[in-house]
């Protein structure tokens, strides 16, 4: 695994600071450690933004097994051999089960 992340989970409801006008996720980690990350080649689809189409492409990552984290978590990438991915951030799609796991595999979608 040659990427460090960092896996979020919201835990509340957002709040609203009119002084500054943003908006904060009360978040906890589960997740903070080694992980492979690798983007699915040549896959995606064309969807509407406003008026521009746009391809969602979708991502994999592997975490070490019995990793528990869950559908709707947010993985950043903190370090990587590939410095283009540092800094990104995944919404977890999907996350796979397996009874004999050698790894933890999920699915992912990029936030911008």
């Amino acid at each position: 695994m040659t990427s460090t992340v960092e896996v979020t989970r919201v835990t509340g409801e957002p709040s609203y600071d009119p002084g500054t006008g943003t908006v904060t996720e009360p978040t906890i980690t589960v997740y903070s450690g080694d992980a492979l990350i690798r983007m699915n080649a040549w896959e995606g689809s064309d969807v509407q933004a406003g008026d521009t189409e746009v391809r969602l492409r979708t991502a994999r990552a592997k975490l070490p097994a019995n990793t528990l984290v869950l559908r709707d978590d947010r993985l950043r990438v903190i370090a990587s051999k590939d410095a283009r991915l540092v800094g990104r951030v995944f919404r977890i799609t999907d996350v796979l089960v397996d009874d004999w796991q050698v790894s933890c595999a999920v699915f992912l979608e990029e936030v911008t």
